[in-house]
């Protein structure tokens, strides 16, 4: 699809955890603008915030996507599923992974961009290591399963991890250089957040386009 009818026809819907509420409230109803995605597509909405995995698959998305004639759908979840676990879980974040992507799959939309979960310290009912242990597995799981043209992984990069190039491999950030509370992004490092998720959605378009 050419690019100029995109920008006209194009709204992107983003939904999740309590990250996704964060965001639309220092949005408001400016994220379009504040996402800097105004060249690129119509509209940039909210849909639902503060969820679980079996939240997500009860709001009835398909009709919601349509609705508001959405193409593009950012998915930020997993880290409240996750924070219940109560031991490493390799086949419970793995199965996880796959009902997201088998459902998101089946929404009518174009593409859709899966948003890694990120290290939590807080409200978790495993240790921090198992956590993070069970987080890396939902996010490998989510990047080797996820093999459709449809997905793009938004890896966060920046936040639990990043590469350094001078030592050339990747180093672990403690929570605290992201988050005040160990559990939710700090304002200071919204606009990261900001800056990743534009760039995963501006992937997806590329995808589409």
């Amino acid at each position: 699809m050419a690019s100029n009818i995109m920008n006209k026809e194009a709204t992107v819907m983003i939904v999740g955890h309590s990250f996704v509420r964060r965001l639309h409230r220092e949005c408001g109803n400016d994220a379009l603008h504040k996402l800097r995605l105004d060249q690129h597509f119509k509209a940039v909405t909210f849909g639902p915030q503060s969820i679980l995995f079996d939240d997500l698959y009860h709001a009835k998305l398909a009709t919601l996507c349509r609705n508001r004639g959405v193409s593009i759908l950012v998915v930020d979840i997993g880290t409240n599923d996750i924070s219940n676990l109560t031991k490493v879980d390799e086949d419970q974040v793995v199965e996880w992974a796959g009902d997201l992507i088998a459902f998101t799959d089946g929404l009518p939309v174009k593409g859709v961009v899966l948003c890694h979960v990120l290290p939590r310290t807080r409200r978790i009912a495993c240790t921090e290591m198992e956590f993070r242990i069970n987080a890396d597995t939902y996010n490998d799981a989510l990047k080797r399963l996820a093999v459709n043209t449809k997905f793009v992984i938004n890896t966060q990069q920046g936040f639990s991890n990043m590469y350094e190039e001078n030592i050339r491999r990747v180093i672990h950030r403690p929570v605290e250089t992201w988050s005040d509370d160990g559990i939710h992004i700090a304002a200071r490092s919204m606009p990261k957040y900001t800056q990743r998720l534009r760039q995963a959605v501006l992937a997806a378009k590329r995808a589409m386009d």
